[in-house]
């Protein structure tokens, strides 16, 4: 092959191969793209079962979502019915008035003390000192004073006025359990004892005035245990003492209690308030003959 042959023939090899790779550039986006859309494809087959998958447990979730609101439903239903059987429960307890135990100290030198069941009477002819703390019923006294003045002109004809006026009683019986609260000594006169069920004594007494001798307001129970009840009962024929110690009064706002019954232990300051009182000891002493008002003058018993 002649030199000029050789030349040509190697141009054209050279030409062929330039043709063949632009050729191969102008497939090679194509060879790009194709795995990107494989790829893709694949995704779209995964993605399918997993929205049949989402949409199977919405449906279950929304069956479960059904059957607890009819389980709401039920409950709210049976919840009605025993807040009706309540309802009907109080107001059979209401016309039972069954009276009130006389609550237990949880200490034996503290009295709870309640007023003796008797209605006011003017032939009594009860005498009531106008010191708050001279007496039971001289608190019992300041007590409905103190109601009539604050809360007796609020009303409690609707439900949401009984509610106001509970939150008004409370707030005004805790201010009257710390405005009337004080040291005491009082003359008193040891009508009767009684032994309860429990390790307390159950006295009735009567406060006398120190100076005249006048019975300050109607004989009262109280509970009172260990030491000081037994020195109370070692000598029946000592019936006059000095008793020291703290009086408070601590009114109970009782919701159920608007009116007082014919039974009733407890006695209401005015609707819904209970009146209460403690009585805790801090020293008792019995008292010689000269020094209980009127016996001095008195024959002595023979």
């Amino acid at each position: 092959m002649t030199p000029g042959r050789r030349g040509v023939t190697r141009a054209f090899r050279i030409g062929e191969a330039e043709s063949m790779i632009r050729s191969a550039l102008r497939m090679f986006p194509a060879l790009l793209i194709l795995p990107v859309a494989i790829a893709f494809n694949t995704q779209i087959a995964h993605a399918e079962p997993s929205l049949i998958e989402l949409r199977q447990e919405n449906e279950r979730l929304r069956e479960q979502v059904a059957e607890l609101d009819a389980r709401l439903a039920e409950a709210r239903r049976r919840i009605a019915r025993l807040e009706e059987i309540i309802r009907e429960l109080r107001r059979q307890m209401d016309e039972l008035d069954a009276p009130d135990p006389i609550p237990s100290p949880g200490d034996e030198r503290v009295i709870e003390a309640e007023p003796e069941m008797q209605e006011r009477i003017a032939e009594e002819k009860i005498v009531i000192p106008d010191d708050p703390l001279a007496a039971p019923d001289a608190l019992l006294a300041a007590l409905e004073k103190e109601y009539e003045d604050v809360l007796a002109h609020l009303p409690d004809n609707t439900e949401r006025e009984a509610q106001q006026f509970l939150i008004e009683a409370r707030r005004w019986a805790r201010q009257a359990s710390f405005r009337h609260r004080g040291q005491v000594e009082w003359m008193v006169r040891i009508l009767d004892a009684a032994p309860t069920d429990g390790r307390d004594t159950e006295f009735t007494i009567q406060v006398i005035d120190g100076e005249t001798g006048t019975e300050w307001g109607r004989p009262f129970r109280i509970l009172i245990g260990g030491r000081d009840a037994g020195r109370l009962q070692a000598d029946p024929a000592r019936s006059m003492w000095m008793m020291g110690g703290v009086f408070a009064a601590q009114p109970v706002v009782n919701p159920d209690r608007r009116a007082p019954a014919i039974f009733d232990a407890t006695q209401l300051i005015g609707p819904y308030i209970e009146f209460h009182y403690s009585f805790t000891i801090k020293s008792l002493r019995p008292l010689d003959r000269e020094e209980i008002p009127g016996a001095a003058s008195e024959e002595p018993d023979r």
